[in-house]
């Protein structure tokens, strides 16, 4: 029972050191390498985006906004060349302390070079099926699904990759990781509308360093109590 008393309050001693994932009131941007767009599942497709990039923008280390969104057009859709538009309007996101991110492009829209008539229409709000979410589709490193339409069942389910340090020095670190975005092409967009689609960003997230939070000396404190008490009552049982 001591033993389980005091591994609880020595975990949560060492859990006051860890730090929120981002470091606050920052900017990192978010290099898109490369990635793949399509009406259907891309992952089986030739990678067909090319780069672009977006800031993220903390607050308290683990919610920001999104801004400066800017992609290359995404090629060989059946569409021909797919630009996805900014600016971003209440674009924003959050991070876990474990690097799941979570982005809400909000205001982001498409244009199609061979349909010119849904120029700057929002394509990903995703509201054409009874379950459809009526906001703009979200990009996840975790796991996305859409539904389709006619069955009302998961048709398909992409899982991305958690934020990981690739390259880290005291005053700047890389972090690497893959979104993906799973969703139905939305009533904006006519008769294309419950098309499932999804896109796939291989990302690179540069920004500064974040610090570990300084344990309070009183929480110190409190551990080598524990620790000292364990002691006096071990060398009474002896």
């Amino acid at each position: 029972m001591k033993k389980t008393i005091l591994a609880v309050a020595l975990t949560a001693v060492a859990g006051s050191a860890n730090a929120a994932f981002f470091a606050p009131s920052s900017t990192y941007n978010v290099s898109v390498a490369s990635g793949c767009f399509a009406f259907g599942d891309c992952t089986t497709l030739a990678q067909n985006v090319s780069g672009g990039s977006f800031n993220l923008n903390t607050t308290d280390g683990s919610q920001f906004s999104v801004t400066d969104y800017l992609m290359n057009d995404y090629t060989g859709t059946p569409g021909g060349l797919f630009a996805t538009d900014g600016p971003l309007s209440g674009a924003v996101g959050q991070v876990s302390g474990s690097g799941k991110l979570d982005l809400q492009f909000t205001g982001r829209t498409g244009t199609a070079q061979y349909f010119p008539q849904y120029a700057g229409a929002a394509w990903n709000i995703d509201d054409g099926v009874a379950s459809g979410t009526n906001v703009y589709e979200g990009f996840t490193t975790g796991s996305d699904s859409n539904v389709d339409p006619s069955t009302g069942s998961i048709a398909i389910t992409l899982t991305g990759l958690d934020l990981t340090v690739a390259s880290s020095d005291p005053t700047t670190t890389t972090w690497a990781g893959q979104l993906v975005s799973v969703g139905n092409v939305g009533t904006q967009w006519g008769s294309f509308a419950g098309t499932p689609y999804t896109e796939v960003y291989n990302i690179e997230v540069t920004g500064p360093t974040p610090s570990v939070i300084p344990i309070p000396a009183a929480a110190w404190l409190f551990g080598s109590a524990l620790l000292g008490l364990v002691g006096v009552a071990r060398r009474k049982k002896a």
